[in-house]
């Protein structure tokens, strides 16, 4: 799984998001600042293993995706194979980048909740997410305090993505698919315990997990 990246945008709406949390007011009085190394937190937690092992599912599902819509391609007309291609291909590109901004939002906002509760019980005010740059004694390091919180806690990523695999209905004259030959299925009772092929009607196939 390869590193990810999070964009300028990511960041600055990350940042308003926690400066919400913590009721952040300039005209508050000084209070000592609880900081936490949130790279730290998630790495000592656990809770960056739990969030490859969900990503690996997904990825799991979108390669079963890609490899059940390689097996209708041979039925595809070559004229009409490159566009359901580039829309397969754009798909599973979205489900994979919306799977990782999910669940790392899941465990920033975890941790943001727990670092709070621990600062708001010792009196400090939160309001640093990250290495520490300057040395204050105003600035008190609860890192492992919130890792030891999390520890042993489990995340809810939710469901993993349930395709549909289908051949599509030709198109009209001069118009364009609106799908390719994969699908994002309304069936969303997924469950990451075992994953299935079940075969429908009409060259259907549904991928997920089943309970």
């Amino acid at each position: 799984m390869s590193k990810i990246k999070y964009s300028t945008p990511f960041k600055t709406a990350l940042f308003i998001t926690v400066m919400l949390l913590n009721g952040c007011d300039a005209n508050e009085k000084k209070q000592s600042v609880g900081y936490v190394d949130m790279k730290v937190v998630l790495t000592q937690s656990g809770l960056s293993l739990q969030e490859k092992a969900y990503l690996d599912n997904v990825a799991s599902v979108l390669k079963e995706a890609n490899d059940e819509a390689h097996k209708l391609y041979e039925k595809i007309d070559t004229d009409k194979l490159n566009e359901l291609r580039e829309l397969d291909q754009l798909l599973l590109q979205k489900s994979l980048r919306m799977a990782r901004y999910s669940a790392r939002n899941l465990l920033y906002t975890k941790t943001i909740e727990t670092a709070k509760n621990i600062c708001d019980k010792n009196g400090l005010k939160i309001i640093h997410y990250g290495p520490l740059i300057l040395t204050s004694g105003d600035y008190i390091d609860v890192t492992d305090q919130v890792i030891d919180a999390l520890k042993g806690s489990q995340v809810d990523f939710g469901h993993i993505p349930k395709l549909q695999i289908i051949l599509p209905e030709d198109k009209g004259e001069g118009g364009k698919f609106m799908t390719g030959v994969i699908n994002l299925s309304k069936l969303s009772n997924g469950n990451p315990r075992s994953l299935v092929i079940v075969n429908g009607f009409l060259g259907t196939s549904f991928i997920g997990f089943a309970a």
